[in-house]
């Protein structure tokens, strides 16, 4: 009999599963076998039985020498080990959870991707498994909230033999389908064998759903959750002259979310809403400021929206959808009125607006100035070492397409920022 328990802090909600392999020798004849023992979802412990009887060959006599030995070998999904200050240690842990990737450190200049380098990658690992030739397993992304448009279909991934082990090639979890889909360095085309970026939402899960040794295919139900760590809630008011549709605002939200997946971070929308233009304005053209003259402050345009359609206080978020944003006559594609901007008038505060003429991170962007409360990266802070790590952010000014070198990363200190404010729950 073997007992197996769950190990305190894994989530009950998970398969765990530990394969065997069992070789029987009977005057000197040797038999293998494999087989796997599972706890349950929703159980802490499980007995089962394993038969440790040994058959004469056919036709033989009751053996005079006959031995079986057992070896046991957890199937696991392990990560980086991080230090206090943020550094790995070399060494790699179970998993309780996955991450999505930043690609901070693993997307270079030339749009390479080296998941080796990414802090957010994972491997799937069999220790104690020396004598095992090459381990395949079959991998998937499952109970995507938006279902099967993030669902990344079975892959097949190889754990070779290594010290003493079976391990995988790093692997990482993407939000969106042009990262998964980009052609890089070392990384299998999507959803064919070995590839090695599978797409996923945050309340999500990763899937081991099978695994082949020694010839045999065991399926299994592992799986190993994605979760959100904040939720960012606000409202979208559509002005009705913009000529922006419903669709058009739930793709921008779309690809919102997909960028704040790489911090952990769920947006949820409360409202989506169709408005006239109040009657006091002509249209909804607004500009950021009033004109140096009546002394450069936020424009009455602006504070004229809010007042009707948004609330007086900087404990929400509401994002309008207008005819045009501009700065003194210059058309821009969004702006956003952070607490550091102007907190002589703090009831108009954590307010975006965006215009008809956006780009596709436009409202991403704009997001994340509320959120960091801070200005562009590259200019009012840094980020990273390298001048791609600083094109490829989403606070940079905004790319006008969606590619994999695009605007749309965000990094640790930008997480950090984000996860301490007052709109992050």
């Amino acid at each position: 009999q073997v007992k197996l328990a769950r190990k305190p802090g894994t989530p009950v909600d998970t398969e765990i599963v530990v394969l065997y392999t069992k070789t029987t020798t009977v005057n000197g004849q040797v038999t293998n076998e494999t087989g796997k023992l599972t706890i349950a979802p929703n159980q802490m412990e499980s007995t089962q039985t394993i038969s440790a009887w040994a058959n004469a060959p056919t036709g033989g006599q009751t053996s005079e020498e006959a031995s079986v030995n057992l070896t046991l070998l957890p199937v696991e999904l392990v990560v980086p080990e991080i230090d206090s200050e943020g550094f790995e240690t070399g060494n790699l842990i179970a998993a309780q959870e996955l991450k999505v990737g930043k690609m901070e450190h693993s997307l270079d200049g030339s749009n390479n991707i080296n998941i080796d380098d990414d802090p957010d990658r994972f491997y799937f690992r069999i220790p104690n498994a020396a004598g095992l030739q090459d381990v395949t397993i079959k991998i998937a992304t499952v109970d995507n909230p938006d279902g099967s448009t993030y669902t990344d279909n079975e892959t097949v991934v190889t754990l070779h033999a290594q010290n003493g082990r079976l391990e995988s090639k790093s692997q990482l979890l993407v939000a969106d389908d042009v990262d998964d889909d980009h052609p890089a360095n070392d990384v299998g085309a999507d959803d064919a064998p070995e590839d090695r970026t599978h797409r996923v939402q945050l309340g999500g899960k990763v899937k081991i759903a099978s695994i082949k040794l020694n010839g045999i295919t065991h399926q299994l139900d592992f799986k190993l959750p994605v979760h959100a760590k904040k939720t960012v809630r606000f409202h979208v008011v559509r002005m009705a002259d913009a000529g922006v549709t419903d669709q058009d605002v739930l793709d921008d939200i779309k690809l919102a979310k997909e960028r704040f997946a790489q911090i952990g971070v769920n947006l949820v929308v409360e409202s989506n809403e169709l408005k006239p233009v109040p009657t006091e304005m002509s249209d909804s053209s607004i500009p950021i400021r009033m004109s140096q003259i009546l002394g450069g402050g936020l424009s009455l345009a602006a504070k004229s929206l809010i007042t009707n359609y948004g609330t007086a206080s900087f404990e929400d978020i509401h994002v309008f959808y207008c005819k045009e944003t501009h700065d003194f006559g210059t058309p821009i594609a969004g702006f956003a009125l952070t607490e550091a901007s102007y907190p002589e008038t703090p009831q108009f505060l954590n307010n975006v607006f965006v215009s008809a003429g956006r780009k596709p991170f436009t409202l991403a962007h704009e997001l994340g100035h509320i959120l960091t409360n801070r200005g562009h990266a590259g200019e009012d802070y840094s980020v990273g070492v390298h001048q791609h790590q600083r094109d490829h952010n989403l606070m940079a000014p905004t790319s006008p397409t969606h590619t994999i070198g695009a605007t749309k990363r965000l990094h640790q200190k930008q997480q950090n920022w984000i996860w301490q404010h007052r709109c992050a729950q």
